[in-house]
């Protein structure tokens, strides 16, 4: 009950001579209700006064605002990791869709194709395993390409054409390689069949240049090495047998010539034959026999008069003559003199050693 013997409570010191303003932001719900408690207590007796009640209205107002901004703020937090969710499911969605689009090419033997899908996994996540994907998938779709185009050469029959473009290809795939190697040696065997049939027809010159192309691409190849050598061997005796030819063929020429110069000397020495010559050098020997290893039997001189009573032909140019001259004791001499020193040649030294 109330004391009517006290007086009535007022806010008259200097804490409540106005109506009391408290400020929210200072004060945290739980102490704004401690404080009310308190208040409450001190003024159990008191009548509220308005400003009290509108502070009261205005903290239950803000509890309710900030209730209310709390759960606003959840669901654009919850709406936002969902969708932050929804967008990371699709994109790991949609990546898992390319890979597994990418292994069905590849089952299909449809590489160009996996090959672009794992350069748009690359350029979109960056990762190096997608790149490392597409260099080997195209590398291998390019081997496979050249392997094609080394069937068709080989169909063409161009052997070498076909073992040019196999060297060029590179590869760690087994059965890539596999396949490399048995196109390789079939294009060579055939080329080498090509080869040895034309070595049997006899065509040296030019099988010679085929299988050093056939060398010079694969030098390690056993039965080209050897089908090398026995063509060369071929050829360096047909070289031989061409030289022996052209050899006998010179000669044959040359004898030949000197067949019809011989002939020609021959005919010219029967001519002279009992015919009167004169000596046109200054001093020139005579000797026993028709050679010039013979002994000197005498001397004659320019202008003397001599007779040819028989000749030699001693080669194409030379002719020896048999005479009879007077001789310095006046008395008839017979031997041989060359041809040169009764004709009128010129250019002969003083004395002849003939």
């Amino acid at each position: 009950m109330r004391n009517k013997g006290k007086k009535k409570m007022k806010w008259n010191d200097n804490d409540f001579d106005k109506p009391k303003v408290f400020d929210s932001k200072d004060l945290s719900q739980d102490t704004q209700e401690i404080k009310l408690d308190k208040l409450r207590e001190s003024m159990e007796d008191e009548e509220y006064t308005d400003e009290f009640k509108a502070y009261e209205k205005y903290v239950k107002r803000e509890k309710k605002k900030r209730k209310k901004i709390f759960i606003i703020l959840s669901i654009v937090m919850a709406i936002l990791i969902a969708g932050v969710s929804f967008v990371a499911v699709k994109y790991l969605s949609r990546i898992s869709n390319l890979e597994s689009d990418a292994q069905e090419y590849l089952e299909q033997g449809q590489y160009e194709q996996a090959a672009d899908i794992y350069k748009m996994l690359y350029d979109e996540t960056g990762e190096a395993e997608y790149m490392q994907n597409y260099k080997y998938i195209s590398k291998n779709d390019e081997n496979r390409e050249l392997l094609k185009e080394a069937d068709n050469s080989i169909k063409l029959q161009d052997y070498e054409g076909a073992i040019e473009v196999l060297l060029t290809i590179s590869t760690n795939e087994d059965k890539i390689a596999d396949q490399v190697n048995e196109k390789q040696d079939l294009a060579a065997k055939k080329w080498l069949e090509e080869i040895e049939a034309c070595y049997n027809s006899g065509k040296s010159s030019h099988c010679s240049s085929e299988i050093n192309k056939f060398v010079n691409l694969l030098p390690d190849n056993i039965k080209g090495i050897n089908l090398r050598e026995k063509i060369m061997k071929r050829e360096s005796e047909e070289e031989s047998d061409r030289r022996n030819m052209d050899s006998n063929k010179e000669q044959a020429d040359l004898d030949k010539l000197n067949s019809r110069l011989n002939k020609k000397m021959y005919e010219k020495s029967k001519a002279i034959v009992g015919t009167k010559q004169f000596v046109t050098v200054e001093n020139a020997n005579v000797r026993e026999n028709p050679s010039r290893d013979s002994k000197v039997s005498g001397t004659i001189h320019k202008g003397e008069s001599v007779y040819i009573e028989d000749t030699k032909v001693e080669s194409s140019n030379s002719i020896w003559c048999k005479i009879t001259y007077y001789s310095s004791d006046r008395l008839y001499t017979s031997g041989w003199i060359s041809y040169n020193i009764i004709n009128g040649s010129e250019g002969q030294s003083s004395v002849i050693n003939q």
